[in-house]
């Protein structure tokens, strides 16, 4: 069942995931060079796992002593006979509800503007057909709109490769259509979605706002390493100023679906440059210890938010049943030569020599004088 504990390792891992990514893009990482499919199964399994915030039979729970337990009590609190925490778990399925629906409208927008250019009979150019033939990718289809949008792919089932009607150079279109295609044969489609529908289930966990941003820079990361790869210097260079031309464009910002841009940051822009002109061949043994050290990261992160749930401490019932509650109902000091004796419900406790300062409120009777109950 959903549970505090649940829920707060969830956040967690988004969290760890915004941390990790943001290393593995500041940082001149070997990942994007080998591995880095590895590295995004982690973080698909990490999000899958965001998707189902509930106890296993397997959990672990982590009982935290400060802070936690002040929020249950507030959490677990009856409010006009509903507990707080159902009001919260309703109002966030009713959020979850309304960004589904907002989603699945904006891509059916979408794709209904794509097939009514796609019945128009347009004609799909030959040399766009023809890169894509010589990569065994003839299933995936191509329309040109006359709107202000980047190149891109989009189609989990039948996918489409989306160009602006705009005159680019066959260079630039071989890099567009290469980098385009890689999304398509690495399933980031897929993974867009996953991340889509986690961000609309957590729609009020900002991390997942930047987890989103930085995954997609990091997929676009990946696939500029892809295109570039085997390539010379001049030809590294070729596609950086590739990228620079595009992001010139004035894109419509409204025009959104499913789709993987060629481009859609301008501020990411310095970022991809940079892993595309810092590219260097290297050692072997230094990429494989970059690539032990991400998947070492991302299976220690899957596994904490797999394994451990953090739960507010509580007492034992145990604990509990043995706990004495003292109170001026049930408890009262007889004045004997010893000290004061403490009785609770009616039976003979210890004996103080003072009254503490949290029993002074007891009353106190001297031997031989009627108890008042």
């Amino acid at each position: 069942m959903v549970s505090i504990g649940s829920v707060l390792i969830c956040i967690l891992g988004s969290v760890l995931l915004v941390f990790y990514l943001q290393y593995v893009l500041c940082m001149k990482n070997g990942i994007f060079l080998r591995g880095i499919k590895f590295v995004f199964i982690g973080i698909i399994a990490i999000l899958i796992r965001m998707l189902i915030p509930i106890n296993f039979s397997f959990t672990v729970n982590v009982l935290i002593k400060r802070i936690l337990p002040d929020l249950a009590l507030l959490i677990y609190k009856p409010l006009g006979g509903i507990e707080v925490f159902h009001i919260v778990l309703l109002i966030w399925g009713m959020g979850t509800i309304w960004k589904i629906c907002k989603y699945i409208r904006q891509n059916y927008k979408f794709h209904r503007l794509l097939k009514q250019y796609q019945s128009a009979g347009q004609r799909e150019d030959t040399y766009v057909q023809g890169i894509l033939k010589k990569m065994g990718l003839e299933q995936i289809s191509v329309v040109t709109l006359p709107i202000k949008i980047s190149p891109s792919i989009t189609g989990l089932f039948k996918p489409v490769l989306i160009l602006p009607n705009q005159k680019y150079s066959d260079i630039d279109l071989n890099y567009i259509i290469k980098h385009e295609a890689e999304h398509y044969k690495n399933h980031d489609l897929w993974l867009k979605t996953i991340i889509q529908i986690t961000e609309c289930v957590y729609w009020w966990n900002p991390f997942i706002y930047l987890l989103k941003k930085k995954f997609y820079l990091a997929m676009e990361l990946s696939n500029d390493m892809v295109v570039i790869q085997n390539t010379d210097d001049f030809e590294k260079m070729e596609y950086a100023e590739c990228l620079v031309r595009v992001s010139r464009m004035n894109l419509d910002e409204k025009i959104r679906g499913n789709e993987i841009p060629f481009f859609s940051e301008k501020h990411d822009l310095a970022v991809r440059i940079k892993g595309i002109t810092n590219v260097v061949e290297r050692k072997r043994r230094a990429s494989l210890q970059s690539l032990a050290f991400n998947l070492t990261t991302v299976i220690l992160i899957t596994f904490v938010c797999y394994v451990f749930a953090l739960e507010p401490y509580r007492e034992s019932e145990k604990v509990e049943q043995e706990t004495i509650t003292i109170s001026e109902d049930n408890g009262y000091f007889v004045k004997s030569n010893k000290g004061y004796d403490l009785y609770v419900d009616e039976k003979y406790l210890t004996t103080l020599q003072n009254i503490e300062e949290t029993l002074k409120d007891l009353a106190v009777y001297s031997e031989g004088e009627t108890i008042k109950k």
